[in-house]
């Protein structure tokens, strides 16, 4: 019971922290979500534990999160599917690049193994990722930087031409990538150099569209 109290509680804590640095990215008041973050962390923490410790499907858990996280932004925050695509996979990347980078430092003084097998290791691990993504969330609000060209509304129109389109493919990418990646690491294939810059690869490409699609929207 402990223990899963302890995973609970820790995958919750992650799961607020995600949406709390999706939120401050794309400069959506955090406060106005408070209520909904709180009930999709609950549900994706339980999601998470069914998806690991019942049926035993930790190389797709991931895969798994970041639908919800998909299907929060859009039913719950009430943003266009597309933008909340946007949303989760820039969120998603950029928490999984900094647990990477967290995993990789600390495998010079842990052993690789026990890193990312013990329990304790990996709740360690999440609850630093965690902090470190509100505290860049924090200064993000407090300075007043991210991206305004999300509209809160899910009856916007898209069009899916030009930068729109570049970004669905992108996207679509960026997916197939955290698939990819999910799956190596839990075959037990530690290339983390190669993952975090595929991450970071994956971030670039989009804040540069990002910034394209705000300049655009601004002009």
């Amino acid at each position: 019971m402990n223990t899963f109290l302890i995973d609970f509680f820790v995958n919750a804590f992650e799961s607020i922290a995600g949406f709390v640095l999706i939120l401050a990215i794309f400069m959506f008041p955090v406060r106005t979500y408070l209520i909904p973050t709180i009930f999709a962390a609950i549900v994706m923490a339980q999601t998470s534990y069914l998806a690991r410790e019942v049926l035993n499907l930790d190389s797709i858990t991931p895969l798994l999160m970041l639908g919800w996280i998909i299907v929060v932004i859009w039913m719950l925050f009430r943003v266009h599917i597309f933008y909340a695509l946007l949303m989760a996979v820039t969120g998603y990347v950029c928490y999984g690049a900094m647990q990477l980078i967290l995993i990789f430092l600390c495998q010079f003084f842990i052993d690789l193994d026990t890193l990312t097998t013990g329990f304790n290791q990996l709740k360690v691990i999440q609850i630093i990722t965690s902090t470190v993504s509100m505290i860049i969330a924090i200064i993000f609000i407090k300075k007043r930087i991210g991206f305004s060209f999300v509209p809160d509304r899910k009856t916007e129109k898209v069009t899916y031409i030009g930068v729109n389109r570049i970004l669905l493919y992108v996207l679509i990418g960026a997916s197939l990538i955290i698939a990819a990646v999910s799956y190596f690491v839990h075959d037990g294939k530690f290339s983390f150099l190669l993952y975090i810059f595929s991450f970071i690869l994956v971030i670039l490409i989009v804040l540069y569209l990002a910034i394209w699609k705000e300049r655009r929207d601004i002009d």
